[in-house]
């Protein structure tokens, strides 16, 4: 019963932290995206 219980509890640990990794995975990709268009920017401009 008690292991059950502990069973369940982890499982839902383990959601909850894969939600909050794949939100912060979201945002570094948009950081990256971001970055990369901000270099691309830069660069055009300068070879003007």
């Amino acid at each position: 019963m008690l292991a059950e219980r502990l069973r369940v509890n982890i499982q839902r640990l383990d959601l909850r932290y894969a939600e909050q990794f794949s939100a912060i995975s979201l945002r570094l990709l948009q950081l990256q995206v971001l970055l990369q268009t901000v270099v691309c920017k830069t660069i055009t401009r300068s070879s003007d």
